[in-house]
């Protein structure tokens, strides 16, 4: 380390001292970023990710989403999933997702839902649209699944192990 360091009198660039190489993190503007990482001192942030489906390009860091499944692996991550969630299908009707889930451990319509947000504002046909909407959860043993109802038919798959 150098002696002027010791004292406390760096010198800085940016992020990075070009004596002792100590690193600082005082504000954002001191690093010099590319995306989600510091192209001086090597720090992540969880912001600017340039993702290629369910990992980013620059740091590797990974998402539970956006996977591109080949049967129950992830072809980009590796990460395996339920062979339920091949199964499941937009447009199925609930008894259909009961027969492969079984009873539903949790559900909230849209009602209780607006009831939760209070006063939500919007137009009526937005309001309309949420309360119609039924959000079902499954505890399994590979994880939780996650649906949304409108009517009696699936509309969405929010997550799926």
């Amino acid at each position: 380390m150098a002696m002027f360091c010791a004292f406390g009198i760096h010198k800085w660039q940016g992020c990075k001292c070009l004596r002792c190489n100590r690193t600082r993190d005082e504000r954002d503007e001191q690093h010099s970023w590319n995306g989600c990482v510091c192209t001086i001192c090597g720090k992540k942030r969880n912001d600017a990710h340039a993702w290629n489906g369910c990992v980013c390009t620059i740091c590797g860091e990974k998402r539970n989403e956006a996977h591109a499944w080949n049967g129950c692996v992830c072809t980009i991550c590796g990460c395996k999933r339920s062979p339920l969630s091949q199964e499941l299908h937009v447009g199925m009707t609930m008894g259909q997702v009961q027969g492969i889930l079984g009873p539903p451990s949790a559900q909230l319509g849209g009602g209780a839902l607006l009831g939760m947000f209070g006063n939500v504002s919007g137009s009526t046909r937005a309001t309309s649209s949420i309360s119609q909407r039924l959000f079902v959860l499954w505890q399994k043993p590979e994880g939780e699944f996650k649906l949304v109802f409108v009517g009696d038919k699936l509309a969405e798959i929010v997550s799926a192990p």
